[in-house]
């Protein structure tokens, strides 16, 4: 009796492998220890539960993004493995999740790295919520890496409090530092989100928590959303119990560059369920530069949220789950607009490699799917299933190298199965990831066909061999360098409820890769932080902005243009491109023959996109791929310089007087004084000096 029930016994089978000398292919057992719990009825509970990971990182300095960080919640444990990859086996250290101080046991609900502000190397940050009955706070578990990708030395962790439901942890730059340092999470019990502010010596000790603005927050990205300077939050809420229709809300929090954020007050509604968003800042390919993920061509950050359910009734499925796109506003940056969403269904698929039956990416916590462990989890179920996770169950990538983000969304198929040979049908999940392709900026999601089913199975044979393949769920996934191709485009892994690892290596043939356009935020001179991705100027006057480029192939060739972006303005004439190998300079002349180009009383405002496309051949002619760089061009009117008032003069002839002139220009452009007088013979100007000298022949 592991709990402790008088009376109530526990059950543990074993059962050896074997398999079927008739055909070994579609029976058998793979062999394990299935424990029943008499406090749950008798039924299964996993031996290992298995609910988020960190994204892929950099441990060990090898430059390659190929490391992870591993939630289990069964043992209470964190794995640790370096290197990962479809052809070797990763070095694999395990970290106990306890209490520093007390030796108590703790449940790690995520897991993240941050940027150490001292080393500059990647450090661990886990949360941590209380197994007791009575709850208690949670804990923020820092690790520091020792340079060698390790944290196994008790002198190498630090522990703060965390409010008790801390989950979804992420690291970002919320002060403007230069490097991802602070850490931010939510909080699924208390309906809170959290900014812990590294002090610049890794201690992070007073978190600033605020309400998320909905109910149960299970997921958020973080990105610059409103042009201003300072990292945001879009946090992703699920919906309260017997809420009809199901809903989930995303509210967005403004960050104000020292930790705190403030709601903008506006909340935006997606059909279903929700687990996941991704999008906002991310890194999108092998340059492993952060980008703006940009599903609609105007600059601004955009995101993407997938749902458990939503979507109209498909293949006998009433539960068909979603993925919405969030774009950004070109003409409002920080408000957003919610497209139409994109069925998680592919009615061409195998899944038994013979017959195209079709099927639906589950994620249903009914359907068996991720959301077994989202938010509370099954808080009413006996299986006691795990909380906190499935906020990774959609990632973000240009897996083609197209300079557009694509998607995947990681989950599980269901399907209906007999075990025994009777007509008795059972419910069966295999795990399952759909692919998302977006049409070169137009905000069209194009779901890839087919689902990969077959390719997370032993022997390929995927739900024909129900004893091999069967009773699995994907729970997250993360794209970074896990397979040795030549190809320079990011792989994708999935991590399994049960603890398996599956990695798709990414084999797109590509001919050529987008290039990557840079604008520094030092060249423009909107005021920092707080001006955002502006050059602002006063007409008449001149600036030019350097565009850097970074590509794949040395030996291709970039040509830089000015485009519209998504609103449609043309770019304005008076901005040319000054083009050098690989860079061009943007020079904005305002003169125009000394008149100035904006004559109005109001500013005239410009979204400005440079575009640097890469011409290449290929089946059916010559393609053109391209990357983009943005910013806004802001040119207000010209207005007059004022004087300060001069008072009256009363002098006598022969004497002088000299008047210090006090002139000022609200654009801060220079002034030149001049002078028209009546009795120029005795008043006269010297830079700012008037000076008043009258004769007896001037009476």
């Amino acid at each position: 009796d592991t709990s402790n029930q008088k009376g109530v016994s526990d059950i543990v089978i074993a059962d050896g492998f074997s398999t079927n000398p008739v055909n070994p292919s579609n029976n058998g057992s793979t062999g394990g220890v299935l424990f029943l719990s008499g406090a749950a009825g008798n039924l299964p509970t996993p031996l290992r539960l298995f609910t988020s990971m960190s994204q892929a990182s950099d441990f060990d300095g090898k430059d390659r993004l190929n490391d992870l960080a591993i939630i289990e919640q069964t043992t209470g444990a964190v794995f640790l493995l370096n290197n990962i990859s479809n052809t070797t086996s990763p070095t694999v250290s395990v970290v106990s999740i306890k209490d520093l101080f007390t030796n108590s046991e703790f449940i790690p609900t995520s897991v993240t790295t941050f940027v150490d502000p001292i080393t500059g190397l990647n450090n661990l940050a886990i949360t941590a919520v209380s197994n007791r009955p009575d709850g208690g706070d949670g804990l923020l578990i820092i690790a520091i890496n020792d340079g060698s990708g390790s944290f196994n030395k008790p002198t190498q962790f630090r522990q703060f409090v965390a409010t008790s439901g801390a989950t979804n942890l992420r690291s970002g730059d919320f002060r403007n530092t230069g490097r991802a340092s602070d850490l931010v999470y939510t909080d699924y019990l208390n309906n809170l989100v959290a900014v812990a502010v590294n002090d610049g010596r890794n201690f992070f000790l007073a978190p600033k928590s605020r309400q998320s603005g909905g109910f149960s927050p299970v997921s958020m990205a973080i990105a610059d959303v409103n042009d201003d300077d300072h990292m945001d939050v879009m946090v992703l809420n699920s919906i309260a119990a017997g809420i009809i229709p199901k809903t989930s809300s995303i509210s967005v929090l403004l960050g104000q560059g020292d930790g705190q954020l403030i709601p903008s007050g506006s909340l935006l509604q997606v059909p279903g369920v929700a687990l996941s968003i991704t999008g906002g800042l991310g890194i999108i390919d092998n340059s492993f530069i952060p980008q703006i993920i940009d599903f609609n061509l105007d600059g601004f950050p955009d995101f993407a949220v997938n749902s458990t359910g939503g979507g109209q009734p498909v293949l006998g499925s009433t539960t068909v789950p979603l993925v919405s796109l969030l774009v950004s506003r070109p003409d409002t940056p920080g408000q957003f607009i919610v497209q139409p969403p994109v069925s998680l269904f592919d009615e061409t698929v195998a899944p038994d490699g013979k017959n195209v039956t079709g099927a639906v990416l589950a994620l249903d916590s009914t359907l068996g799917g991720a959301g077994l462990i989202s938010s509370r989890g099954l808080t009413n179920s006996p299986l006691g299933a795990g909380f906190g996770g499935a906020n990774q169950t959609l990632a973000v990538g240009d897996f083609n190298s197209d300079g557009s983000p694509d998607l995947v969304a990681t989950g599980s198929i269901r399907t209906m199965q007999n075990f025994d040979g009777s007509n008795s049908l059972t419910p069966v999940n295999y795990r399952a990831s759909s692919y998302l392709v977006d049409n070169n900026g137009t905000s069209v999601l194009r779901v890839s066909r087919p689902m990969r089913i077959r390719e997370y199975t032993n022997d390929g044979a995927g739900t024909s061999n129900l004893a091999a393949n069967g009773g699995d769920t994907f729970v997250a996934c993360a794209t970074g360098n896990f397979a040795p191709f030549s190809n320079a485009v990011l792989d994708v892994v999935h991590l399994s409820i049960n603890g398996s690892l599956f990695i798709d290596g990414n084999i797109t043939s590509v001919l050529a890769h987008a290039p990557i356009l840079d604008i520094k935020r030092s060249d423009l001179n909107a005021p920092f932080p707080g001006g955002g991705r502006k050059v602002i100027l006063t007409s008449g006057q001149q600036h030019t902005l350097h565009v850097t480029s970074f590509k794949f192939e040395s030996d291709s060739k970039i040509s830089f243009s000015l485009v519209p972006t998504s609103l449609g303005i043309p770019p304005p004439s008076f901005v040319k491109l000054i083009n050098k190998q690989d860079s061009t300079d943007i020079v904005i002349d305002t003169r125009v023959n000394g008149l100035g180009v904006n004559q109005s009383n109001q500013p005239m405002v410009f979204p400005m996109a440079v575009q640097g496309s890469i011409a290449f051949s290929g089946p059916g002619g010559r393609f053109l791929i391209a990357g983009y760089s943005y910013f806004t061009l802001v040119v207000k009117p010209k207005t007059a310089p004022t004087i300060a008032p001069i008072a009256n003069v009363n002098i006598e002839t022969g004497k002088s007087q000299t008047i210090n002139l006090h002139a000022m220009d609200k654009d801060g452009s220079a002034i030149t004084l001049t002078k028209k007088c009546d009795k120029d013979s005795y008043v006269s100007l010297s830079g700012t000096t008037l000076t008043i000298a009258p004769t007896q022949a001037d009476t």
